[in-house]
């Protein structure tokens, strides 16, 4: 954590000090959590960055509103004091979705069914929601399943058809604050839900796709990691004795043993970090201290990842543990 983080949140600690003093009302900083980063020198919420912040913030008796590490990225949060009854809410929500973000592109009432039709295959979308006012009264959905469903119930399409002759009126909406997997299960039911804001606008769409997204973003490091370990414990298996993999292990105690098992990133990193077990397990044709480096910044990232970080890997992360996952299925038997 750098020094203009630090003095970055003393300043305002000292305003709201100085308001309260003066018995006025401190307004508080409002930033988001992408700010928030960069006054730290710092693009993600990984698990030391979050730690690292929030000791700042605890060191200055502030803290932020909502919690800097449960909503979007670029979502406005306000900085300041903390008091006796203050808690942090630990319950991710909707509004933690980058598409409940992204305003949805609607169309009107009265509009012909081919421009509605147009706007969805143009863009790829299953739905638009219908309104005649500021995305404020919602009058139905029009999507692909309530086009299809009119002419099987005897109506014909036309060249005058109007979108509300098709659309459908029973509407999916959750406010912005809901919890993120109660949304998902209206998602489940209806296929999307529409995203209400705090000034009781429509702010996003969030579709059946975008949480499938979300749950394949979330995996694909965890079966990436899952597979790197599986090929280090294949490639130690059966090579050290139970002796070597405790002081791997740092286990310091008298006639301590452990098995493979018991193995985590860094202590592959300190079993490999021997000369002679590199050589047991990959030779002489490949450099320890490139691979033990790897190993390493895997090892960050894997620390991000099971504390359920915020935010995705970086694109430059979820490459580095492929390449790590091809280097081992080329290189370990």
């Amino acid at each position: 954590m750098t020094s203009s983080g630090h003095g970055f949140l003393e300043n305002i600690a000292k305003d709201a000090r100085e308001a309260k003093k003066k018995g006025t009302k401190y307004p508080g900083y409002v930033i988001t959590p992408r700010g928030l980063l960069r006054e730290f020198n710092a693009q993600r919420r990984g698990r030391y960055v979050v730690a690292g912040i929030r000791n700042a913030l605890e060191q200055s008796g502030l803290h932020t509103v909502p919690d800097f590490d449960r909503v979007w990225i670029d979502s406005p949060i306000i900085i300041e004091l903390r008091d006796k009854t203050t808690a942090n809410d630990p319950t991710i929500r909707v509004d933690a979705l980058p598409a409940a973000h992204q305003e949805p592109t609607v169309v009107h009432p009265d509009w012909p069914v081919r421009c509605a039709k147009t706007l969805m295959s143009i863009n790829d979308f299953s739905q638009l929601p219908v309104t005649d006012e500021k995305r404020r009264k919602i009058r139905g959905v029009i999507s692909w399943q309530s086009i299809g469903d009119r002419p099987a119930l005897g109506r014909h399409i036309q060249g005058t058809t109007l979108v509300r002759h098709l659309m459908d009126t029973d509407v999916s909406e959750v406010s912005y604050d809901a919890p993120l997997l109660d949304a998902v299960a209206v998602i489940s039911r209806h296929g999307y839900t529409l995203v209400r804001g705090k000034e009781n606008s429509i702010t996003g769409i969030v579709t059946a796709t975008d949480v499938v997204q979300m749950f394949v973003d979330l995996a694909e490091p965890f079966l990436l990691l899952g597979e790197i370990e599986g090929y280090l414990r294949t490639v130690a298996s059966g090579k050290f004795t139970p002796e070597q993999l405790a002081e791997a292990c740092r286990r310091t105690e008298p006639d301590a043993t452990a098995g493979l098992d018991d193995l985590d990133l860094g202590g592959y990193c300190q079993l490999f970090g021997k000369e002679e077990h590199w050589r047991k397990t990959f030779g002489s044709e490949l450099c320890r201290r490139i691979f033990i480096k790897r190993l390493h910044e895997v090892r960050q990232v894997r620390n991000d990842v099971m504390h359920f970080s915020p935010d995705d890997p970086s694109h430059e992360e979820l490459q580095m543990l492929r390449r790590l996952t091809r280097f081992f299925r080329n290189h370990s038997p």
